[in-house]
């Protein structure tokens, strides 16, 4: 048998580590398009209601792929899986910021919204099956805590760039969507070295 992370120990910080910072990248990531709504709806043409479909894509696709993952995770290896699922999705939020297609963006979400639902599926069962039984719910709300975090940062984040962008002449709002994927990206080669 594996020996379990416990308090204390360098695995344990490190690992504290990864689901905070991980669950802050899953839902900065996918409430990140949130407040450029108005640019994309100006940039392409669109009504605020139809630019919005942006954030309902992302969240239908995390739906579907939490069920379905729930339903396989006894198979998957949760930690490789947590990793990847947020590393694709940075290479979507890029691919994102350089189309010109509005129908594009709404299928990058969805898929974006399927791989960004491996964090938090996989998270509980994964601090369950790693940890100490002693500090699993210490653990457990490290996760919870950031969850909530992630998705305000990921608001107030671009909000705040896009107004500065704005305010600076730049209003194309794929540029601030650029800059969100490298702070997932930056975060990702930081914490799963």
């Amino acid at each position: 048998m594996a020996r379990l992370i416990d308090k204390g120990t360098r695995e344990y910080t490190c690992a504290l580590i990864m689901m905070f910072f991980g669950s802050l990248a899953a839902f900065g990531a996918e409430y990140c398009l949130q407040p450029v709504i108005p640019i994309l709806a100006q940039d392409f043409n669109l009504t605020p209601t139809q630019a919005s479909l942006s954030m309902s894509f992302g969240t239908i696709g995390m739906a579907f792929s939490m069920l379905l993952i729930a339903s396989i995770s006894k198979h998957l290896e949760r930690k490789k899986v947590m990793v990847i699922a947020l590393g694709i999705s940075s290479i979507l939020i890029l691919l994102m910021s350089i189309t010109e297609e509005f129908a594009l963006i709404l299928a990058l979400r969805f898929v974006q919204g399927i791989l960004l639902a491996g964090f938090p599926s996989l998270a509980v069962a994964y601090i369950n099956e790693e940890f100490n039984p002693k500090i699993i719910g210490a653990a457990i709300g490290v996760y919870v805590a950031a969850t909530p975090l992630g998705g305000l940062v990921g608001r107030i984040l671009i909000s705040t760039l896009t107004d500065v962008a704005m305010e600076n002449g730049l209003d194309d709002c794929r540029y601030i969507i650029f800059i969100e994927c490298n702070h997932d990206v930056d975060f990702l080669a930081t914490i799963f070295k």
